[in-house]
């Protein structure tokens, strides 16, 4: 499920500033991101920057809407690690992994991240706009245990780092933008890999 930080994001894209007045209020009418650790932030448009994107520019918003599903952040184990990383560190929206079993509300903003496996190789599909205007891409992640114990994965999600200035600059803020349990948990035994992916579906215009 995508979550108030997704819509979120896209509202202030479209109005400017983060609402802050109310920063305890992250309701269906907030325009708050909600980082990871459960803080909201004050920012700007400038946090989002234009509709193209190199080295030395803002975070693009429009590499979240199309969700750019091949960023350079790929190996984070969890939002701790990629909020303490650096722009040079590479862009992009990052798949992880958790243990949580609450069912997912809208109001999410994080996962009980399991930062224990190892990162093993990650895959994606590029986003592309079907005839009827809908947004799809996929990806991947591949993750090994090797903790020498089982680990058990129930949920996955998508954190965006978000961050202003230039590529000298650190991160702002991990915010996850979707949430979602597996069916059926899945262990790992020491020494198991396993491919974890999820396939994205979002409206919206060119």
């Amino acid at each position: 499920m995508f979550l108030q930080n997704w819509e979120s994001i896209q509202t202030i894209r479209l109005l400017g500033g983060v609402e802050t007045a109310s920063p305890s209020v992250f309701g269906g009418s907030s325009r708050a991101l909600k980082g990871h650790n459960g803080t909201v932030t004050a920012g700007s448009m400038s946090w989002f920057g234009a509709e193209s994107i190199s080295s030395a520019t803002y975070y693009c918003s429009a590499q979240l809407c199309g969700l750019k599903p091949g960023g350079g952040w790929t190996a984070a184990s969890g939002a701790a690690e990629l909020a303490s990383m650096s722009v040079a560190s590479g862009l992009g929206p990052v798949l992880a992994v958790g243990g949580g079993t609450e069912a997912v509300t809208p109001l999410d903003y994080t996962l009980s991240d399991i930062t224990t496996l190892a990162h093993a190789g990650y895959s994606y599909g590029r986003p592309y706009r079907d005839a009827a205007g809908w947004w799809r891409c996929w990806v991947g992640r591949t993750l090994l245990n090797q903790t020498g114990s089982p680990v058990t994965v129930t949920e996955l999600g998508i954190y965006l780092p978000l961050y202003c200035g230039s590529t000298s600059a650190s991160v702002s803020m991990a915010a996850l933008v979707y949430r979602e349990l597996l069916p059926e948990p899945v262990t790992l035994a020491e020494g198991e890999s396993f491919g974890f992916a999820l396939r994205l579906k979002f409206y919206g215009k060119r």
